[in-house]
C-alpha cells in the first residue's frame, strides 16, 4: 500500500483538492451557482467524514498500557448514490477523475491513565496529495470489565486537516463505543483475545475558504463555523461503525468499517503493539 501511494504522490500530487477546480469541468466554465454551492457543501461533509477518527475497541489500555499502531483507511468516494455521476471529488481535482477510493495511512498512539481515562492521537497523510491530518482525543470507560455486561466507553476528539492552501477544515467528534473481550487460545485470555465492538458518533464539521475573495465568491463557498459573522453552523454528520480486534501477546490486528447515510463509507485495517 505504501509503495502504491508513494508512487502516486511522485506523479505530481494528482489528488489535491482545490476550490479553483470546482469552477471548470470538461473544459467548460461552471456558472451554476446552486451547483457550485452544493458541490462545496458535499465536499466539506465528505472530506470531514473521511478524516474523522475510526472505531476502536471499547476497552482502554489500562493505567500502565501504551499502544502504538499503523493503519490505513480506504474511503469509498464513489459509493454514494448521486443525481449526477460526477462527484465533488472529481470536480475538485486537476484531472477531473478522482480515484474511486481515498487511502489515508496513519500512525497512532494511545496511553491509559488513572480512573479509566485514556488519551490518544494520530497523524495521517491523504495519499496522492500534499495534505494530512492531526488528531487528538480523550476516552473514558464508564463500564469496563464487568462481564457479562459489555464495556462502554465515551470519546471526545478533534481532527484538523492541514496543507491545503485554499480552504481549512476540522472535525469535532463525540461518540460512544460498546464492545467486549473474549479469551482465545489454549490458555484463554493469557494467550489471545478477540474483541468485537460497535460505535455511534456525531461529527461536527467546520470549514472556511482561504482562497482569494474573488474565487470564494465565484464558488459560493460559505464558511461553516459556530459563532462567526456571516457563517453557517458546522455540518452535523451522524455515523455508525463496527469492527473487531484480534490480539496475540502484545501484537494486534484490527479491522473496522464506518458508514453514514449522509456521506460516504470507509474501511480501516491496521496492526500495532500494546505494552
Amino acid at each position: 500500500m505504501l509503495l502504491v501511494t508513494l508512487a502516486t504522490a511522485l506523479a505530481g500530487w494528482p489528488e489535491d483538492l482545490t476550490l479553483s477546480g470546482l469552477t471548470e469541468h470538461d473544459g467548460v466554465r461552471v456558472v451554476d451557482n446552486e451547483l457550485l454551492q452544493s458541490t462545496w457543501r458535499e465536499l466539506v461533509m465528505e472530506l470531514g467524514t473521511a478524516i474523522a477518527p475510526r472505531p476502536m475497541p471499547s476497552a482502554t489500555t489500562g493505567i500502565y498500557g501504551f499502544e502504538l499502531a499503523l493503519s490505513s483507511s480506504f474511503v469509498l468516494v464513489d459509493a454514494k448514490t448521486r443525481p449526477s455521476r460526477v462527484t465533488p471529488w472529481d470536480r475538485a481535482v486537476a484531472d477531473e477523475n478522482h480515484e474511486p477510493y481515498l487511502a489515508i495511512p496513519t500512525f497512532s498512539v494511545r496511553k491509559g491513565l488513572p480512573g479509566s481515562f485514556e488519551l490518544g492521537g494520530r497523524l495521517g497523510w491523504l495519499a496522492g496529495t500534499r495534505t494530512g491530518l492531526g488528531s487528538v482525543y480523550g476516552r473514558l470507560a464508564v463500564l469496563e470489565n464487568y462481564k457479562p455486561i459489555p464495556d462502554v466507553t465515551l470519546q471526545l476528539g478533534y481532527t484538523g486537516y492541514t496543507g491545503n492552501d485554499e480552504f481549512d477544515l476540522s472535525v469535532f467528534d463525540m461518540g460512544v463505543t460498546v464492545g467486549s473481550r473474549f479469551g482465545i487460545g489454549r490458555n484463554g485470555e493469557n494467550n489471545g483475545r478477540f474483541e468485537p465492538f460497535a460505535k455511534f458518533d456525531l461529527l461536527r464539521i467546520s470549514a472556511a475558504p482561504t482562497a482569494p475573495l474573488e474565487l470564494v465568491q465565484q464558488v459560493g463557498a460559505v464558511t461553516y463555523e459556530r459563532n462567526q459573522l456571516n457563517a453557517e453552523l458546522p455540518l452535523a454528520v451522524p455515523r455508525i461503525g463496527a469492527g473487531f480486534q484480534v490480539t496475540s501477546g502484545v501484537a494486534h490486528f484490527r479491522l473496522s468499517g464506518s458508514w453514514s447515510w449522509l456521506t460516504i463509507p470507509s474501511i480501516d485495517v491496521g496492526m500495532g503493539f500494546t505494552f
